[in-house]
């Protein structure tokens, strides 16, 4: 007689990699999302591996020029997650902060092709 153990496959996925636009997908993002928040001045850190139990594969940190601390979260090469930073974001000892870029201007709605107008609703 035979037994038979049980065999579990887990499926491990390896880690998206860091966007390298992080620092422009941030300040698009203060941007759009934080449109009182002054950037002149702000800097952002170089982006990390986060560390469960932070809500993404990657964090990022902005300091605005005002004090305040942001920690940006990064999963699939998006933004999934911002707050203000906690001491587990290691935003106080991350090193390298570098000026905050300019926000991408805002998307032109579609035009029309030429010749054709836009459907009535």
């Amino acid at each position: 007689m035979s037994v038979a153990g049980c065999a579990s496959e887990q499926s491990v996925t390896a880690p998206q990699p860091a966007p390298a636009n992080y620092a422009q997908l941030t300040a698009t993002y203060f941007a759009s999302t934080f449109p009182t928040k002054p950037l002149t001045g702000a800097a952002i850190s170089p982006i990390q591996p986060a560390i469960a139990p932070q809500p993404a594969e990657w964090v990022a940190c902005v300091k605005l020029a005002g004090g305040e601390t942001y920690a940006m979260f990064f999963t699939n090469g998006a933004i999934m997650h911002t707050r203000s930073a906690l001491s587990i974001d290691r935003c106080t000892t991350a090193e390298g902060y570098a000026p905050f870029p300019a926000p991408a201007p805002p998307a032109k709605p579609a035009q029309p092709a030429k010749g054709k107008t836009a459907a009535k609703r």
